[in-house]
């Protein structure tokens, strides 16, 4: 086993060192991709009603019902020969869902010869959800052959100090949660010229705290189509133009349905028997998530329908946004408390063009471009002051990372501070006994205690992109189409930590993402080298080879064809003869290239969160698929 130490099924985490293709490795990891064994099914159930009752002239009834059963199941069975303990494992899940919803909405139309038009709607919605999960796991099999829990399968075993553990373990689980919600509506109109659209919700679910399952949820439209105006007539490159403006309170509910309730968890044995302690305290005014939002917009529809422009800007408030706060002291160990307590905002400008560029009996080229510029900022915390890694007026998404100052080169750069025995030490960079000296990198202390660790770091900038959006074409030429989309992001921050931590020594010896020819260490004073001195590469060191510092952010742009379609669609007069009603066929490529100025691999997929790329993900892929349509 020495000659393959290290080796893994997962590429990131198998050595670069390693012997390739057609080597013992190869056989050995291809022996590993094949060995586990993993079956998952998947079904889906869908089933829809409704009725509609037109009870009088312009008063109609519809009533409808629905339910969605969704089920799917994993087992995965690895062998004794993967397993350090030498004991075959398998792991298996099943996951059932129900969701069942009616809807039921009462409409009158009313319409007056003088050009007036209202509509009014009053409805009432049920929906609940249903979960019901088990899963399990057991080592031990008798064979590798049997990879499914069954007689011959040890209820306990031994570890390697012989102590005795279950050999197997089942855990289920049940949620249920429900929202019932009465809603109305009113849209007025004259003339399709001004329109007036008045709305509310009022929703009630079961995840929240019993003082507080209710919520009001307003909202307000008004639209002002000026291009049907006598004096806009004139203009003749003008073929419609509205303006309009809005305002809507919404709420959002959490996912888990008992957060309100209060939760427990496993707690320390007594006598044989596992205890049970509060892990969530109750709330009973625990509520919705709220938000405001106000929106603006400008419809414009110019030279004969051919180019289409639309604009936005948008302004949404959120609030009582829920927020794990500390107690005073804690209950039970208890010493957090969900609480309604943050607020963010998000704004943005958004613009959509479409064009016809050419339009004709025969062929047709559409292209639609559309950009938009988001901003965010974290607006309220439960005591108002900063949390870890979110700062108060600064947006919710950004790299928090150590100061650069560059590679020390003489004992004079070095910092010294004094410790609580009045001891003059240099700056620590580290664990205990990792400190600041001539070739490694100076790391800004910014709270000045003489030490760099996570209080550190500082704000270096928003994730979000100056830009962002998509560029689409499609052109149409009797029954074949060609249609291709593009997506794009400008000025995005970005930290490339996997190139710039992969010369850091640590047990894991995973795949080297740099090519250290090209990088100089630093080896005598005056070198201006890009990695500090090789004695700083342990990962014990802070801000040296682990890539975590600001001079290691980059400002990426990239443009990537997202996809690429060519379809075909045969003949009408060809369907006739063999009475169907149309035959599509295609082929469609996506992720086929993307032109960027990244140093990492692919930028797209860098987390939006945090803006560094620690190679968790894997590039998009390349794909293409070829389909066929029938139509009967």
């Amino acid at each position: 086993m020495g000659k393959v130490q290290g080796l893994t099924i997962d590429p990131k985490q198998t050595s670069t060192l390693l012997p390739g293709k057609g080597t013992e490795i190869e056989q050995l990891t291809l022996r590993q991709l094949k060995a586990i064994d993993q079956k998952n099914m998947n079904y889906n159930l869908r089933l829809n009603a409704g009725i509609k009752w037109d009870i009088i002239k312009g008063l109609t009834l519809n009533t409808s019902a629905a339910i969605n059963h969704f089920v799917t199941s994993l087992n995965i069975f690895t062998p004794d020969f993967l397993a350090y303990d030498r004991l075959s494992t398998v792991q298996n899940s099943k996951l059932m869902m129900t969701t069942l919803q009616s809807e039921n909405l009462l409409t009158y139309d009313l319409k007056f010869d003088s050009g007036h038009t209202l509509n009014l709607l009053a409805g009432v919605t049920y929906n609940e959800d249903i979960l019901n999960s088990t899963g399990g796991s057991a080592k031990g099999g008798p064979t590798n052959q049997i990879k499914y829990v069954g007689a011959g399968w040890p209820t306990t075993i031994k570890d390697e100090y012989g102590n005795v553990l279950p050999g197997q373990a089942l855990n289920t689980n049940f949620e249920e949660q429900a929202m019932l919600s009465f809603l109305g509506r009113a849209s007025y109109s004259y003339k399709q010229k001004y329109l007036l659209d008045l709305s509310f919700r009022y929703d009630g679910s079961s995840v929240f705290g019993s003082n507080v399952r209710w919520g009001v949820f307003p909202a307000a439209g008004l639209g002002w189509a000026f291009s049907e105006e006598s004096f806009m007539k004139d203009i003749w490159w003008l073929d419609f133009g509205k303006l309009r403006a809005s305002w809507g309170r919404s709420g959002q509910k959490f996912q888990d349905a008992y957060l309100a309730l209060g939760l427990m968890g496993t707690s320390n044995i007594f006598f044989g028997n596992t205890g049970l302690s509060p892990q969530l305290l109750a709330n009973k005014d625990l509520t919705w998530e709220k938000s405001d939002q106000y929106d603006f917009g400008l419809d414009l529809e110019m030279l004969n329908y051919r180019l289409k422009l639309t604009l936005d800007y948008y302004y949404k408030y959120s609030y009582a946004l829920l927020m794990q706060t500390p107690m005073p002291g804690n209950v039970y160990l208890v010493d957090k408390m969900w609480n309604n307590s943050s607020a963010i905002s998000n704004e943005g400008i958004e613009a959509t063009l479409t064009a016809d560029l050419i339009r004709t009996d025969d062929f047709r080229w559409q292209m639609m471009f559309n950009i938009s510029r988001n901003w965010n900022l974290f607006r309220e915390s439960f005591d108002g002051h900063d949390l870890q890694n979110m700062i108060l007026g600064r947006p919710l998404y950004g790299i928090y990372t150590y100061k650069d100052e560059g590679i020390v080169q003489s004992e004079k750069d070095i910092p010294y501070y004094y410790d609580a025995l009045g001891i003059r030490r240099p700056l620590k960079i580290g664990g205990e006994g990792n400190l600041l000296g001539v070739g490694a990198r100076k790391i800004a202390d910014l709270n000045q205690d003489g030490k760099i660790d996570e209080k550190d770091k500082f704000y270096a900038g928003s994730t979000i992109p100056m830009a962002y959006g998509g560029w689409s074409h499609q052109l149409s030429w009797k029954g074949l189409t060609l249609f291709a989309h593009f997506n794009y992001s400008i000025g995005r921050k970005v930290m490339n930590q996997v190139r710039n931590s992969a010369l850091l020594f640590n047990k894991n010896f995973g795949v080297i993402m740099d090519d250290f020819t090209k990088r100089t260490i630093w080896e005598k004073p005056g070198d201006n080298a890009d990695l500090p001195a090789i004695k700083y590469a342990d990962d014990s060191y802070v801000g040296q080879y682990d890539g975590n510092i600001d001079s290691n952010i980059e400002n990426v742009s990239f443009i990537r064809l997202k996809q690429l379609t060519l379809s075909y669609e045969l003949p009408e007069a060809w369907m006739k003869k063999i009475h169907m009603k149309g035959i599509r066929v295609s082929l469609t490529g996506e992720n086929l290239f993307i032109i960027d100025n990244y140093s990492g691999t692919d930028p797209e997929i860098i987390s939006p969160y945090t803006g560094i790329d620690d190679g968790s993900t894997y590039p998009l892929n390349t794909q293409l698929t070829l389909g066929l349509n029938l139509r009967f």
